[in-house]
């Protein structure tokens, strides 16, 4: 049949029958509410390996040790930023960002912008105009990540993926789907630690950079009125939801094929951070 032989036949019967077997058990396990992560984990091959690392893992503790070096006087604390900065310098790639949910050899918006601030605080601290340079390599990292066109009928407007891979387990597809919260943390923490990113890489317009990822950002915000917010992996959220009860706070992930939004919801203070941070160099 079909230029088979009898035996791959047996074998395919037996694959896709054992596929199939597999989904029916996961999406009992899906109603029985059991964790999706444990699910994902059994079947998908896993996102890291034991004892591997990679850049976020390491740059993400550099501003706290240098803050702390400053507050205690204790030179062991500078230091050890300072051997974490220098064993990524010959990083290229971000890798390691949301790592619980992202493959951590993918590339990854989260471990761009935090190796950025990593690098910064570093040039504030030892002077080496080395790391400033690598943290505006990092800054700029940030950029294909971001939507800088849309679609006529699916505003997406620097909107930003989380990771450039395929995906991590079977209900979340980051081809299509976008995350805000990244960037606008890193930009919230920019704001926080008075780094003025426009006027530390001039080449690029990154005030208005930021203008955009906050102004899409407000597209995000949650108004049940709207309907279109719809749970994937929270279903037990959506009465609420339609109740209004989440009004104002922002999704979690946004579908670039359908325009809806998903996932869980997070508070707008991140929003307003980057608002007042655009405000406040507005006056200055």
């Amino acid at each position: 049949m079909f230029g088979l032989q009898i035996i791959d036949l047996v074998v395919s019967a037996v694959y896709f029958a054992f596929v199939t077997g597999i989904g029916f058990w996961s999406m009992r396990r899906i109603k029985n509410q059991e964790d999706y992560f444990l699910i994902a984990r059994s079947f998908v091959e896993l996102m890291g390996l034991a004892n591997d690392t990679a850049l976020d893992l390491c740059v993400t503790p550099v501003p706290e040790l240098l803050d702390i070096a400053e507050k205690t006087g204790e030179r062991k604390y500078k230091d050890a930023a300072g051997k974490a900065l220098e064993y990524c310098m010959p990083m290229t790639r971000p890798e390691g960002g949301d790592f619980w949910e992202t493959p951590l050899h993918a590339p990854n918006l989260l471990a761009a912008g935090h190796a950025a601030l990593a690098f910064y605080a570093g040039y504030q601290a030892f002077g080496d105009e080395r790391y400033k340079e690598k943290a505006v390599y990092w800054l700029r990292s940030i950029i294909p990540f971001t939507h800088l066109w849309q679609p006529a009928d699916v505003p997406m407007m620097y909107n930003t993926k989380p990771c450039l891979c395929s995906s991590d387990w079977y209900f979340a597809n980051w081809v299509r789907d976008h995350v805000q919260w990244e960037v606008l943390s890193i930009f919230a923490m920019s704001v926080a630690h008075g780094i003025h990113w426009d006027k530390i890489d001039p080449e690029i317009d990154w005030r208005r950079f930021h203008e955009g990822i906050s102004i899409a950002a407000m597209r995000w915000m949650i108004d049940h009125k709207d309907d279109n917010w719809r749970p994937h992996n929270l279903p037990a959220t959506y009465e609420g939801y339609t109740r209004g009860e989440y009004d104002y706070c922002f999704a979690d992930t946004h579908n670039s094929t359908t325009g809806n939004y998903g996932g869980m919801f997070i508070l707008p203070d991140v929003i307003a951070m980057n608002i007042y941070g655009l405000w406040d160099s507005l006056e200055k």
